[in-house]
């Protein structure tokens, strides 16, 4: 996948993960020489603890997610 096509993925997808609870940061990264979707959280949860539609999904388009937790951030000046 190119940068292109991957940054237009984060594009139309952000918003829903930005709404999803706990999610703090949706980026991109690589794993293993693959890219990935990073979704950011501010804390991890069981899944057992989130209702199905609370969920970040495992793939966005084919495009493997990882959720990784990043703790509470703040913007500085």
């Amino acid at each position: 996948m190119t940068k292109e096509a991957l940054q237009a993925l984060l594009e139309r997808h952000t918003p829903g993960l930005m709404a999803l609870p706990n999610v703090v940061g949706v980026g991109w990264g690589q794993e293993q020489g693959r890219e990935v979707v990073v979704v950011l959280v501010s804390r991890k949860l069981p899944l057992e603890a989130l209702q199905p539609h609370e969920r970040v999904p495992s793939y966005l388009e084919g495009v493997p997610v990882r959720v990784r937790e990043a703790g509470a951030l703040e913007a500085h000046k």
